[in-house]
């Protein structure tokens, strides 16, 4: 999977600056979506660095958007503050870190597509499982790989997400 994610970001990074952080974030993320199916945890010794790498990058980029960044990561962490707390149980406060993560790094208003893709795609699969029976509705589902291909999609693809909904 490791290797497969690698090359999607060098074809869509090239030999660029940004080849080798979005190989590292790729790592860490990889490390958050298997612990996260595995235990139900995202871990603060994990998502922490990651939010004060995602910090360093932002300071030291030059022509990155840092209020969006900034935004990006009030706005994901703050959507799903609000669903923990409307669902206590519903999700964790891993996932909302996870989204703070997520919202710095694709920045504002890309998180709207980032935090869609993960609701639709996971609403689609639970909606899945719980037809096949393989879950039950009270069964957990682990969100992290749900915002993971919410970032992805984001980032390949979320100009072009942009442009088609605004109209241009």
């Amino acid at each position: 999977m490791t290797g497969l994610v690698f090359l999607l970001l060098w074809n869509h990074y090239g030999f660029s600056i940004e080849l080798p952080l979005a190989m590292l974030f790729a790592c860490l993320f990889i490390i958050i979506l298997v612990i996260d199916i595995e235990h139900r945890l995202i871990l603060n010794r994990v998502v922490y660095p990651a939010i004060a790498l995602a910090f360093l990058v932002i300071i030291l980029t030059p022509n990155y958007r840092i209020i969006s960044a900034l935004i990006g990561g009030v706005t994901g962490a703050g959507i799903l503050l609000l669903l923990a707390l409307i669902f206590p149980g519903g999700m964790g406060m891993g996932d909302v870190k996870l989204a703070a993560l997520i919202g710095l790094l694709v920045g504002f208003p890309q998180v709207f597509i980032a935090l869609l893709i993960c609701f639709v795609s996971g609403g689609a699969v639970a909606s899945g499982l719980l037809l096949a029976r393989l879950k039950g509705r009270k069964d957990p589902i682990p969100l992290a790989p749900f915002l993971t291909a919410g970032l992805i999609v984001t980032v390949f693809y979320g100009e072009e997400i942009m442009r088609l909904y605004s109209g241009g």
